[in-house]
């Protein structure tokens, strides 16, 4: 995942511009927002541990939602 699909990723789910959802990513990974734009400018790479969490970030919401659908289901019957 790069940060650019990380910040597309923030602003679609949370239905966010994307400026909010640098900021967003700025509380999520303890990063400042000038670090952000430069990953996003491709000025500096990120740490892989960084984009590790990106990545585990993404999978845990997916997981949460997976949850939810499941529980909505069961409840159903």
């Amino acid at each position: 995942m790069t940060p650019q699909e990380f910040i597309d990723y923030l602003a679609e789910n949370h239905k966010i511009k994307h400026s909010k959802a640098v900021l967003l990513a700025v509380e999520l990974l303890g990063v400042t927002k000038d670090g952000i734009n430069k990953w996003l400018r491709g000025a500096k790479n990120p740490h892989p541990g960084k984009l590790n969490h990106m990545r585990l970030i993404v999978e845990n919401d997916a997981l949460k939602k997976r949850v939810d659908e499941l529980e909505e289901k069961l409840n159903q019957k």
